[in-house]
């Protein structure tokens, strides 16, 4: 189920249009979907591990002038350290979202002021 209606998508668009065009300059072709990336990141701990970071080194687009294409290592999430987790759900869904952490008040007082811009 999308996070957004179509009403939202359109919004979003044209909110990152303003931003960075999502036209290509030379074919008029949509370049990127931005509620569909936002729907992805703001739904990373829906998976496991989240799909926050990207394994690497290599993306599997750009082969050597010499050699195959390597792997598309990027289509692997990197596995998050306990405090990583912890800092991108405070991020992604606010302090509401740390309740299933076990985690004494006073620790997530100190985690949110020690991650908070």
């Amino acid at each position: 189920m999308p996070l957004f209606d179509t009403n939202a998508q359109k919004m979003l668009a044209r909110l990152a249009d303003s931003y960075l065009p999502i036209r290509s300059p030379d074919s008029g072709k949509i370049v990127y979907d931005v509620s569909a990336y936002l729907e992805s990141f703001l739904s990373a701990f829906n998976l496991d591990p989240p799909r926050i970071f990207a394994g690497g080194p290599f993306s599997g687009r750009n082969a050597s002038p010499n050699g195959p294409v390597p792997a598309n290592d990027f289509e692997q999430p990197l596995p998050l350290s306990r405090y990583q987790r912890l800092a991108w759900k405070l991020r992604l869904h606010g302090p509401e979202a740390l309740a299933e952490a076990k985690a004494g008040r006073l620790r997530l007082i100190y985690l949110y002021r020690t991650i908070a811009p």
